[in-house]
């Protein structure tokens, strides 16, 4: 039988409380030897000058300070030679020895709390990262791992993975008109692969919706598998379709290793009167949504949703991030241990047209004004939503949800 040690398996109530109480005794001591010398926590460019030490330590302590979650603070904890520094310029700015001996007692006790629970501080880091602790960049450490780790083992992986979708009204009042740009930034393999899932294209709906039963079809311009070339730059990557209970890809042929095979690759698809307007009494029929398969591992995701102005209810989207690619027909997340504990925020772009453009897809505003017109969608009477979010997890759906309203 094995058996595991409290320091490698924590009880999370247990460590949660202890981490919390550790960080809280350690910010009390921090203030008081601060006052002691007349120092301002919260003005940490002054602390930097007056105690002649590094302004990025002073501003990491002083957010650590506000910082109202505890568990979230306990991640700006700085290193025991970087607390000492600062004690060391306080007592000479003329901090008592009593406040500055707190400080060095409360910091060994976070350092003893931590060993005892989880070894050390990167495993520290790296169980407060997966706790999903209340930061709009939770799981990033894990996520930015993965991706390297990711990246090295499928031997692939790209800058950016792109999606814009539409939600525009239809010629039926009762339906709305679906279209979406799909795509990667700087794709490259990283040795000889076999062929890779590029593209998983997959949806659902209620009885009455055409999503659930119809392809989505390649919008004008596009080549027979929604191919843009004029957007496409690079390696000329050839795709595989294939046809699958679990929904329809297109497979990445082999080709060049490096950046000599690196490429730029849009795709373009959209699905007139693809699925009701309102809300349905129906099981999952009160809710739209526009989701991002990661089949890839990737450093960006930029997803887009472009709304015209009579379908403002979709501006109150809400992100959800699945753990898993859901099958073809099956409604996306169906129970909450599908989620994983990651809420980046979608936030509104300015101006009529949106202002869409973006470091992180060159040319990305001229893409738009060409094929807006091409799905039928006049960008200066539409809004849009963005989702920016980095190293989203290999093999998970990022999902924007919205509330469909009720028929009048």
């Amino acid at each position: 039988m094995q058996t595991t040690s409290p320091s490698t398996s924590p009880s999370r109530a247990g460590f949660e409380q202890d981490c919390r109480d550790a960080v809280s005794g350690l910010r009390a001591a921090l203030i008081d030897l601060y006052d002691s010398c007349g120092a301002d926590p919260t003005a940490p460019q002054d602390v930097a000058r007056r105690f002649g030490i590094n302004k990025t330590l002073t501003w990491t302590v002083a957010r650590m300070l506000q910082e109202p979650d505890l568990l979230s603070a306990a991640a700006l904890v700085p290193g025991l030679g970087s607390i000492e520094r600062i004690v060391a310029s306080a007592e000479s700015m003329g901090a008592s020895t009593a406040s500055a001996d707190r400080v060095r007692t409360a910091a060994a006790a976070f350092e003893s709390m931590a060993t005892h629970h989880v070894g050390d501080r990167a495993a520290l880091e790296l169980a407060l990262d997966s706790m999903g602790v209340s930061s709009a960049d939770a799981l990033e450490v894990s996520r930015r791992l993965a991706f390297r780790g990711n990246s090295g083992i499928h031997g692939v992986q790209a800058k950016v993975r792109l999606l814009c979708g539409f939600l525009l009204p239809s010629d039926d009042p009762e339906f709305v008109d679906l279209a979406m740009i799909s795509g990667y930034v700087g794709f490259r393999r990283l040795r000889e692969t076999p062929r890779w899932p590029l593209f998983r294209v997959r949806s659902w709906g209620g009885p009455s919706d055409p999503v659930a039963t119809q392809r989505w079809q390649p919008i004008e311009g596009a080549l027979s598998n929604g191919i843009l070339p004029e957007f496409s730059r690079g390696y000329q990557a050839e795709l595989q379709e294939v046809e699958s209970p679990d929904g329809h890809e297109y497979l990445l042929l082999p080709g060049p290793v490096g950046n000599t095979g690196a490429f730029d690759l849009i795709r373009g698809e959209s699905l007139r009167r693809g699925a009701s307007r309102h809300a349905r009494e129906e099981e999952f029929g009160d809710t739209g949504e526009f989701g991002a398969n990661i089949t890839t591992p990737v450093e960006h995701l930029v997803f887009d949703l472009v709304i015209h102005g009579s379908l403002a209810f979709a501006l109150n989207a809400e992100t959800l991030v699945f753990s898993r690619i859901f099958d073809q027909g099956r409604p996306t997340g169906t129970g909450v241990a599908e989620q994983l504990p990651i809420s980046p925020q979608a936030i509104e772009l300015p101006g009529r047209p949106p202002a869409v453009a973006t470091p992180l897809v060159p040319g990305y505003s001229e893409m738009l004004a060409e094929v807006a017109p091409r799905v039928g969608c006049d960008l200066k009477a539409c809004r849009a939503i963005r989702l920016e979010m980095r190293f989203p997890p290999l093999g998970s759906t990022v999902t924007l949800r919205f509330p469909l309203p009720r028929q009048p």
